[in-house]
């Protein structure tokens, strides 16, 4: 029996096949179904059907869309990030999302992007660090890195999440 969640996914494959959707409309209609299971997951499928929509949109992105594709690698990987694990495989791919799409968003992205880009690498490196397999140090500089643009006047609740972040840290 298949889920909701599922028949949702075959009907966003389904569109993308259409001759008759550009692919900037294929692009966005997977990553904004991508993002609905992301906001509100019912079940660890629900991110597992994010991380492959968000890879098929990254199959579908031009190369040289790089401020796009650097966009759609750090939303894949906080759905990387938020799958429950008990090892470092979804982790460490987040990691290495997270710093791709921070070599993007720094020629083009929005501060707040680059800043939350860093926030969220500053969660992977943390809890790698707790498997043994980064250090705490760089969790941090990626938290500090971040405060730069999420100050307490501009963002404030980014800034008590980082302050919150690194004191656990």
């Amino acid at each position: 029996m298949s889920s909701l969640s599922d028949e949702h996914v075959k009907a966003a494959l389904a569109a993308v096949e259409s001759p008759d959707v550009s692919i900037p409309e294929k692009i966005d209609l997977l990553v904004e179904i991508a993002m609905g299971f992301q906001r509100k997951p019912h079940f660890i499928q629900d991110l597992r059907h994010a991380v492959s929509l968000y890879d098929r949109a990254l199959a579908l992105c031009p190369a040289d869309e790089t401020v796009l594709t650097a966009r759609i690698m750090a939303r894949k990987g906080t759905a990387l990030n938020a799958i429950p694990h008990e090892g470092p495989e979804f982790v460490e791919q987040a990691r290495q999302l997270f710093e791709s799409a921070l070599r993007g968003l720094q020629r083009e992205g929005s501060l707040e992007e680059i800043a939350e880009t860093e926030m969220n690498l500053g969660l992977a490196l943390q809890a790698l660090a707790t498997m043994g397999r980064a250090r705490v140090a760089d969790a941090i500089g990626a938290y500090l890195r971040a405060l730069r643009t999420f100050t307490r006047e501009s963002h404030a609740t980014e800034f008590a999440i980082l302050h919150n972040n690194l004191a656990t840290a």
